[in-house]
């Protein structure tokens, strides 16, 4: 066979055009639009058929008090977190289904490492609300109390020291004139009062220096009740189901199906008349 007959032969190929795909989205075009818009009004039935979750948010900081050399924490964070979740029963089994629940506790350790973030979930967002406000009211009580105790326990101890000193001073002062006294006359029971004067003068100053750290326990700088950072928040949209979520899905899951609709039933179509 010559190259000229080759060449007048039809040249059979399997590639479809972009003009051949567009005629049969056009021909088509019924499962095109239709199966989105079905897969649509599917994802809104279902949206409308579940209860929507509402999420409040809100932080608290941890106060603080001087106990010790530097200030520490009413409450320990870690330990804080530990003992709400315990008691809300956070990540339990069953918990989820209750309405409305704390749906979670955690710590904040970057930038603000006393500061607590609490979630609460309710069917309604005026709901969550509340909830939450009395969570972190509940807390914040609780610590308020803890403060009124360490502050009612410092007083006392400051008003015992007061009484002690004074019970000191007066002690110093006989032991001053004792020792003028037998100055001359005894010179060896006049030392001996003198070092009982030291030792009487020393427990003064150990009680001055725990008076100090007592005021700074008191104070406002040194010691601190526990306060809300963020207030809690009235959700303005839902976080379950996740609406808009579902109904991007719907929309793709919708044009990928009525896509191979189209071309399955062109396909189909094809395949008939070739058989007959």
């Amino acid at each position: 066979m010559s190259g000229i007959e080759r060449s007048a032969l039809p040249v059979v190929t399997d590639e479809i055009g972009l003009g051949s795909l567009w005629r049969v989205l056009v021909k088509r075009k019924y499962f095109v639009l239709a199966i989105p818009l079905l897969t649509v009004l599917m994802a809104i039935a279902y949206l409308s058929q579940i209860t929507p979750i509402y999420q409040s948010r809100a932080v608290i900081l941890v106060g603080q008090v001087r106990q010790g050399g530097q200030p520490e924490p009413l409450e320990v964070p870690a330990v804080l977190v530990m003992r709400l979740k315990e008691r809300y029963g956070v990540g339990e089994a069953g918990a989820a289904v209750e309405m409305p629940r704390i749906a979670g506790i955690t710590q904040n350790k970057s930038d603000v490492p006393n500061a607590i973030t609490f979630l609460a979930h309710d069917r309604s967002a005026q709901g969550a609300q509340a909830y939450l406000v009395r969570v972190v009211n509940a807390v914040l009580a609780e610590h308020a109390m803890s403060l009124t105790r360490i502050g009612d326990a410092s007083r006392e101890r400051m008003q015992s020291i007061d009484r002690q000193v004074g019970m000191l001073n007066d002690y110093i002062a006989s032991l001053s004139k004792q020792i003028e006294t037998i100055r001359v006359t005894s010179p060896v029971q006049a030392s001996i009062l003198v070092l009982e004067k030291g030792r009487a003068l020393a427990e003064k100053i150990q009680f001055e220096q725990e008076t100090t750290h007592l005021r700074l326990v008191l104070s406002g700088m040194q010691s601190q009740p526990s306060k809300l950072l963020l207030e809690p928040v009235l959700p303005v949209s839902s976080v379950d189901p996740k609406r808009s979520a579902i109904l991007s899905l719907a929309v793709v899951l919708g044009v990928m199906l009525g896509l191979f609709c189209a071309f399955a039933a062109e396909a189909l179509l094809r395949l008939r008349d070739k058989t007959d």
